[in-house]
Parts: C-alpha cells; structure tokens; sequence
C-alpha cells in the first residue's frame, strides 16, 4: 500500500493495487470519464456541424442560382464554405462530383463550380 496524489483533485489518497491514479472515494476517475466523454462530443459535435453548414450553404446556393449556373467558387468561400469535406467523390460526364448529403458540387475547367442536388 502507499499514499499517492489524485491527479484529478490533488488529494492524497491510499492505493490498494498499484495502478490507481484517482481517488476510489470521491469518484475522480469517474468524474475524468465524464470530462473526456464531453470534450470527445463537443469535437465530433464541431465536425458535423461544419458538414451541416456546408450542406446548407450548397442547398441555399443551388435553390438561389439553379442547377447549371456556374458560381465563383470565392463566393462559396466567402459564404463559409470549406471545399475540403466532402462525404464521397462520383464521376458523371467527365465531372467529378464532390458530394455531401444531398446536394453535391463540381470544378469546370473554367475554374468556376456548378452545383448538383443528388438523390
């Protein structure tokens, strides 16, 4: 047996196996668990909201513009938009398709995208 420091509350604390880091009474490696779980949320959290804010910002484009009309891709940027999610890539006509949920975009030579509504 011997006296350790709670790494979670600085306590001393008497540790019966060896390998504890938290103290046993007061539930600190519980309460560790607990703080890990949200900061592991709260990053997945961020995550999909940029993917539903990519979504959105598509869908608002394709509904303002329409299917074939060819957009700045800066003003996508401007919008908030982050080129670099995407859930999958397909292949139509010689265009890659940049595909989120249900709406999708695509690069033209010109430099300039179009958009797509998948279904």
């Amino acid at each position: 047996m011997k006296t350790k420091i709670c790494h979670y509350c600085g306590e001393p604390f008497v540790d019966s196996h060896g390998n504890l880091r938290y103290c046993p009474e007061k539930n600190c490696a519980y309460e560790v668990k607990k703080l890990r779980s949200i900061h592991q949320y709260a990053n997945k959290s961020l995550q999909a909201d940029q993917v539903w804010s990519n979504e959105k910002i598509l869908r608002d484009y394709y509904f303002k513009y329409g299917p074939n009309t060819e957009i700045d891709p800066d003003e996508l940027e401007a919008a908030g938009f982050d080129f670099d999610l995407n859930s999958e890539e397909r292949k139509v006509d010689n265009l890659v398709i940049f595909c989120m949920r249900k709406f999708g975009f695509s690069f033209l030579k010109n430099k300039k995208i179009i958009l797509w509504k998948l279904s």
